[in-house]
């Protein structure tokens, strides 16, 4: 079986249609009824921890409030004040007022904590004798209301209780403090009472004693937790929920809790205790009714499923039946035998489609004869265009081979314009070094150095555009400007009388060109500079770097025959020994890295200064090498002009 086949395609086409709107529903189904179940489930779970916490409290208050009220009774004061309590009374007293608490002992203490009464007589004689008893007497009287102590532990029977503890009032003060040991156990059932949490749920009620969370009531899991089981050394994230419900919050979430058991936990804070009440159960009975609840979708889900495959097949097969004979005979078709028919004797769209089928392969049969016509005719047309087309590339190859000898020449033009070493190192006062690398076309780039005496004239252009053209007007400026700095006029006069030339022969060429020359007088020490060009960089001996702006000193030469109007006053500076100048074209700042990055002013500035100890000649090739690492594999699409000047130091 294809999977590209037509009757599978349609097959998966029918049970997309039909699944994925199920598949959808079962989803936004499943997803409904799992949030409600949970929202359910986590109410149900907060509701259980705020009943307990409300029968934990309940059983503290009645407790402070019994004691309480049988602290204010009248025969209790004259019972504490008397200098021979009776035992009797106080026991009925007991009997009236605390009938409901499990109390192991009741005290009478005076105000200074001395024992007056006490049903174990054995017992105590003074409250500092046991910390808890001290700390709920001096709570008491100290703040004059019912309290409840921290849990302790009775020395002699090993059972866990805790006071509760009421000042005795009368007119006169401080009469003293009744004072009832309360055992743990209704604590621990109320605790134990495991209603509504299914097979797993259980209260865990914790306090804070010497420093660690303490568990207080026994476990469904662990019936000895009690005073045993710290929560600190068992889970933290345990712990944090505890210390957060002391602290005051609530909330519901999940937690491992103390067996390493994954359980979804409430919690809330037990003020008469000043500890913290976790009611959880574990996720595995929590979750159980929305796992059931996926199974009865997922079941449903594969039923409706197969029931939808078996007729989409069927469906996919009865309509598909026609499609398989009709390209059975196309493929026949396309293998070149033109005589497939076929039955046409139904009645609907799939007959018409054979009717159509069959009336095609009699017009295919008359096309192929007049095509065979055609070709015949086509393949003389296309003789004739390929004898053409090699007579173009004879000529197409001729025309190349011209505009190489053009090119070559060209570039040769502009070599030989370079001034040589040998005329560089006979300036006796200045390092002069300066090169010329010339682009894939030729390039209008070009510079001079002159000396004249004492006086050297250094001259650097950038000629518009490429071509034959550009290297001839190159030469055209070296010729003139050789003959004008002879004469020993000021750089505007000569600037002024080249423009003047170079226009009048661009007329004759009947060329658009224009050129930006920077022309440079330097004589004992101080440079003039006129013209309009790339900046000038000067850096002195010690680093420091100054860019002259060229652009107000000068015009384009070639577009107007006077330009005398247009020259600024020339830049004056000198060059200490050691300073060095840097004349450039825009092959050098424009030059492009591979991603269209350009090298830029700043940087040759940058690679100048820092081996502005060096001579001219290894400055040169040290900003080249920086200006080719930076082009790499790049194409170099104009030429590169640089010229340094270096005054000498002294010997």
């Amino acid at each position: 079986m294809r999977w590209s086949s037509v009757r599978v395609r349609l097959t998966l086409s029918l049970l997309a249609i039909a699944l994925v709107p199920l598949l959808i529903l079962g989803f936004v189904g499943d997803r409904e009824v799992t949030q409600r179940l949970q929202m359910e489930i986590q109410s149900r779970l907060e509701e259980a921890a705020t009943s307990r916490v409300r029968e934990l409290e309940t059983h503290f208050r009645n407790l402070q409030t019994a004691v309480g009220a049988l602290a204010q009774s009248p025969t209790l004061r004259e019972l504490l004040v008397s200098p021979a309590p009776n035992r009797n009374v106080w026991q009925k007293l007991l009997s009236v007022y605390t009938e409901s608490i499990p109390y192991q002992d009741a005290l009478l203490l005076s105000p200074a904590g001395h024992v007056r009464l006490s049903l174990n007589s054995q017992r105590y004689q003074f409250a500092g004798e046991n910390p808890r008893l001290q700390q709920a007497f001096e709570q008491a009287t100290t703040l004059l209301e019912p309290i409840i102590s921290d849990f302790d532990r009775d020395r002699q029977t090993g059972e866990v209780s805790l006071f509760v503890s009421a000042p005795v009032l009368t007119p006169q003060g401080l009469a003293g403090a009744v004072v009832l040991r309360v055992s743990n156990r209704t604590l621990a059932r109320l605790a134990s009472q495991y209603g509504g949490l299914g097979r797993t749920g259980e209260v865990l009620v914790a306090v804070n004693l010497e420093g660690k969370l303490t568990l207080v009531t026994p476990t469904r899991h662990d019936p000895d937790a009690a005073f045993r089981r710290t929560v600190d050394t068992v889970q933290t994230s345990l712990a944090q929920m505890f210390q957060g419900a002391i602290a005051g919050n609530t909330g519901v979430g999940p937690v491992r809790d103390y067996r390493g058991v994954m359980t979804l936990a409430a919690w809330r804070y037990l003020p008469s205790l000043n500890g913290a009440a976790v009611v959880k159960m574990d996720v595995d009975e929590v979750w159980a009714p929305i796992f059931q609840m996926r199974g009865v979708i997922l079941g449903l889900g594969g039923l409706t499923a197969i029931a939808v495959v078996v007729a989409a097949t069927a469906l996919a097969k009865a309509l598909t039946q026609p499609t398989i004979e009709l390209t059975a005979a196309a493929l026949a078709l396309a293998a070149g035998n033109y005589n497939p028919w076929l039955p046409t004797d139904r009645r609907d769209e799939i007959g018409d489609l054979a009717k159509a089928f069959n009336e095609m392969v009699v017009q295919i049969q008359e096309s192929m004869t007049r095509l065979e016509e055609r070709v015949a005719a086509r393949t003389r047309e296309l003789q004739g265009a390929r004898d053409e087309i090699a007579a173009l590339n004879v000529a197409l190859q001729q025309e190349n081979f011209r505009l190489s000898a053009e090119v070559a020449v060209g570039r040769r033009l502009q070599q030989l314009l370079v001034p040589k070493s040998a005329e560089l190192a006979a300036i006796a006062d200045l390092e002069v070094a300066g090169v010329v690398e010339v682009a894939d076309e030729v390039g209008g780039d070009y510079f001079d150095v002159l000396r004249h005496g004492d006086r050297v004239i250094v001259s650097i252009g950038d000629v518009t555009g490429h071509g034959f053209e550009s290297g001839a007007i190159s030469l055209m400026v070296q010729s003139a400007l050789r003959v004008l700095s002879a004469l020993d006029l000021p750089p505007n006069q000569v600037l002024a009388l080249l423009n003047y030339g170079i226009y009048e022969n661009l007329q004759r060429m009947n060329c658009d060109k224009s050129l930006t020359l920077l022309l440079l007088a330097y004589q004992n020490g101080c440079f003039h500079l006129v013209g309009q060009h790339e900046e000038a960089v000067l850096i002195r001996q010690d680093g420091a770097v100054q860019r002259l702006d060229t652009t107000d000193l000068g015009f384009p030469l070639g577009l107007e025959p006077d330009v005398t109007d247009y020259l600024a006053m020339p830049l004056y500076h000198c060059l200490a020994p050691g300073d060095l100048l840097l004349l450039y074209t825009d092959g050098i700042p424009e030059a492009t890295d591979e991603a269209g990055k350009f090298y830029g002013v700043e940087r040759l500035c940058a690679v100048a200064q820092t081996h502005r100890h060096l001579t001219a000649e290894a400055i040169v090739q040290t900003v080249l090498a920086s200006v080719r690492s930076h082009v790499g594999l790049a194409r170099v699409h104009d030429d590169i002009t640089l010229i340094v000047l270096k005054r000498r130091l002294p010997a």
